[in-house]
């Protein structure tokens, strides 16, 4: 008996010492397997869509700081999405400022976590209407949900005249692309990223379809009445047939996460977002309209991670 004692102590000791190396090494199956995150989109296409799926493949090549991967998951609806990972469905969602400001407070386990590019307010049209949008309204204005602010304004303004509110129109923003190629004489209004490739491949096959400028009177009523509001430059070559730069009604996009999540993983997103943004902007343009001063404006109206916070030296507004 004497005798088998170390040979039976080895045995036990072997496996052991095998799990140790592999662990020490990170060969254990545990180390294996990167953290997944999970991102809730709209829908496939769209600028988060994008956005997120460039982030992923950033993810996939770099494990500083942490090795942590992306997941996608469509969620049609930007509260929907707010509500998604305020119950575990997910760990990050992007949702418009009017959102944000407006239902952010509603969900105490989260928070934003970034401030990514505009979406400005498009006014297009194909039919002779004047130089730009005022009021009264010289045509038909349809505005799709994405620029539900703006219908607000245009019927505020109109709303004693009958006339002028018959010719307002609310839609929803999957006629985008059916408005673009079909509404000969409307307005149509919506926001989007700029430069919009569905507008340009529609100017492509109809020259006459074009951007418009919008009244500076109906501009500053917009800002006044939504404080998330604030105005982006479209350059004159940013569209064919744009005569000069247009200031227009820009719609920020917000990065919303858990507050509980990780501090690195906070810092790996800020990292990606806006150190590797110029990089980035190469295969999308989205990552070239961030702006990092942005998230001081927005932390007066709406709760941000501390890590952003710190980042970027202010102390936000609401908690």
């Amino acid at each position: 008996m004497t005798g088998r004692a170390p040979d039976w102590r080895l045995a036990r000791l072997l496996p052991l010492l095998a799990v140790a190396a592999l662990l020490l090494h990170g060969w254990a199956p545990g180390a294996a397997a990167a953290p997944v995150r999970t991102a809730l989109v709209s829908g496939q296409g769209d600028g988060a869509w994008r956005f997120f799926s460039d982030l992923a493949e950033l993810w996939r090549s770099r494990f500083e700081p942490t090795p942590e991967q992306l997941a996608l998951q469509r969620v049609p609806g930007a509260l929907e999405r707010l509500r998604g990972v305020s119950r575990g469905r997910g760990d990050f969602a992007i949702v418009d400022a009017e959102t944000a400001a407006g239902h952010l407070a509603e969900f105490p386990r989260l928070t934003a976590l970034a401030v990514l590019w505009p979406e400005l307010l498009h006014a297009v049209t194909r039919g002779p209407v004047p130089r730009e949008v005022s009021l009264p309204v010289a045509a038909e204005l349809w505005a799709l949900d994405s620029a539900a602010f703006a219908f607000d304004t245009f019927s505020e303004l109109a709303h004693a005249d009958a006339a002028q509110t018959a010719l307002l129109q609310r839609m929803p923003d999957d006629l985008l692309l059916d408005a673009l190629d079909y509404a000969q004489g409307p307005i149509l209004v919506f926001s989007a990223p700029a430069p919009l490739l569905q507008l340009l491949e529609a100017q492509r096959r109809d020259p006459r379809l074009r951007l418009l400028p919008i009244a500076n009177r109906i501009v500053d009523e917009m800002k006044l009445a939504h404080p998330w509001l604030v105005t982006g430059k479209v350059g004159r070559s940013t569209y064919p047939g744009l005569e000069r730069n247009l200031e227009l009604p820009a719609v920020f996009q917000i990065l919303v996460g858990r507050r509980d999540l990780p501090v690195l993983t906070v810092r790996k997103v800020l990292d990606t977002v806006y150190v590797r943004a110029n990089a980035m902007a190469l295969f999308d343009p989205l990552f070239g309209q961030t702006d990092s001063s942005m998230n001081a404006f927005f932390g007066k109206l709406m709760s941000f991670h501390p890590e952003t916070a710190r980042r970027f030296n202010f102390t936000p507004s609401v908690p």
